[in-house]
Parts: C-alpha cells; structure tokens; sequence
C-alpha cells in the first residue's frame, strides 16, 4: 500500500498563454521605451520637420546592447509574472482542497 505525503497535491493548472499574453505586452512596452529614449533627439529633430531617414532610427535603437536587454527584460518579466500565477494557482488549489 502506497501512502500518499500531505504536502503533494493534485496537479497545478497554470494558464499559460495569459502569461505570454502579459510578456509580449511587456516586450512591447520595452522596445517602445528604448526606441524612444534612444532616438529622443531625433524624435525632437523631428517636429520641427528635418525627419531624418529610417535606417538611421534604427541603427541607433537595435544595437546589441539594446538586444541584450529587452531579452533579459522579456526573461524578468516572464519568469515573475509564471511565478505569480504559480503561487496563485497553489492557493487556489489549497482552497479547494478544503
């Protein structure tokens, strides 16, 4: 006869594609922010009607400094908002449990 321990429980359904969802929101936010502060000179430039061309914009905005932090960014956020619906699930679980 097998005994079940206490501390094990049924298994936890975690909504991924809410977390996705969340995450490329997020990226999205990220890469607006960084495409902003970098090119804000240009972006004043701008208004005053000397619109500077495309690739320039760019060239500024997708370095590999920039990269590596909208995917460490993007990771963070992933990763933090998978452990709050984690540990909401595990209450969630717990309460019914009772």
């Amino acid at each position: 006869m097998l005994l079940k321990p206490k501390n094990m429980t049924t298994a936890i359904k975690i909504d991924y594609k809410k977390i996705i969802i969340s995450t490329l929101i997020k990226m999205l936010v990220v890469v607006i922010l960084v495409f902003t502060l970098n090119n804000w000179g240009q972006i004043k430039q701008s208004f005053g009607g000397d619109v500077p061309p495309l690739q320039s914009w760019m060239k500024e905005t997708f370095t590999s400094n920039n990269l590596i932090v909208m995917v460490v960014l993007t990771l963070f956020f992933f990763f933090r908002t998978y452990v709050l619906h984690k540990k909401l699930a595990e209450k969630r679980s717990n309460y019914t449990a009772l």
